[in-house]
Parts: structure tokens; C-alpha cells; sequence
């Protein structure tokens, strides 16, 4: 868990709540806040966005102050020195919003883009996206004009499809 503060003010916004999934998965959520964020407002964040998916972490770590994570009422490391993922992910996601945000004031309506996108990322270890590995999917970021879904002709309606009489198909007759 860390905080990116220094940013200009986006929607009342002036800074990045990121969480990381420091297991195998590497997920993360970039969430928006004030550079005020107290411990209270900070579970409260988790609570909202988190909670309900994951439950409570079985343990924090973050380079913040040990107030900064206190309200979870868990053991919690502070280190002062991390391993870098976080800070990896911090500049990842500055990086990300430079490109994508038109505007220096709307940094903070960009956070959801970026953290589906990060997500969608393919992890050197599992091979995988968190996403992939989360809810076995990886969402679409865009719609594509060029996947459009055709209908059947009618004159087709009720045949099988060729594509699925292939060898795999056969095996189960």
C-alpha cells in the first residue's frame, strides 16, 4: 500500500491510493484520495473496493507511516525500504495516466482505465493477467467495431455450425 501525492487537483483529488497483491498474481487497484488520507479513510477505501471481493489481507506492507495502516487491526510491516513492487506499479500508473489523460485535471477519472489495463497485463511468472487468473477472464478495454456479432441467416438458422464439426466435435458422438 502506498500513496502518489504531489499531483495537480483532479475532481478534489491530489493523490493515488495504490494496493498491491504482493503474491504470485500482481494485481493492483489505483484508487483516488487526498494527500490527507487518514487510517480511518484508508480501510474504508479498502472496505469499498476491496473487502467485498477479497475479505481482510492476511497482512499489509507499506513504506508509509505505521498510522497509515493501523485501523486494519492486523499485523502489519512497515518497511521503510520495500521491494520496489509498489514503486514499480506507482510509476507504471504515472506513466499510464501522462498518456491517456487529455487534461492534467482529470487524472483522477482515468483511474478505473488504469487499473483494468494494468490488470489485462500478462504476469512473467504465471503467464497469466491477474484478471485471467482472478475471474478467468480478461476484460475487454474497448469495444471493437470490427468483432461485431453477425446473425445467422435464416436460411442457416438450426444447422450446425462448421466450424464446430471438427475433430473435437466428433469425439462425443
Amino acid at each position: 500500500m502506498d500513496l502518489i501525492m504531489g499531483l495537480s487537483q483532479s475532481r478534489g483529488y491530489d493523490s493515488i491510493l495504490t494496493i498491491v497483491d504482493h503474491g504470485c498474481l500482481r494485481a493492483a487497484i489505483f484508487l483516488p484520495c487526498q494527500k490527507t488520507i487518514t487510517g480511518p479513510q484508508i480501510a474504508q477505501l479498502y472496505y469499498k473496493h476491496l473487502y467485498p471481493w477479497f475479505g481482510l489481507p492476511k497482512h499489509l506492507i507499506s513504506d508509509q507511516d505505521p498510522q497509515f495502516t493501523s485501523h486494519f487491526d492486523l499485523s502489519t510491516a512497515y518497511h521503510p525500504q520495500t521491494d520496489g513492487l509498489t514503486e514499480r506499479k506507482n510509476q507504471w500508473v504515472e506513466q499510464f495516466l501522462h498518456l491517456v489523460s487529455t487534461n492534467q485535471n482529470d487524472w483522477s477519472t482515468m483511474l478505473p482505465l488504469a487499473t483494468l489495463v494494468h490488470n489485462n497485463m500478462k504476469n512473467s511468472t504465471t503467464g497469466l493477467t491477474p484478471n485471467q487468473s482472478l475471474n478467468g477472464l480478461e476484460p475487454t478495454v474497448t469495444p471493437r467495431s470490427n468483432n461485431k456479432l453477425q446473425q445467422p441467416h435464416r436460411s442457416t438458422k438450426g444447422q450446425p455450425i462448421k466450424a464446430m464439426e471438427g475433430p473435437s466435435n466428433r469425439s462425443i458422438e
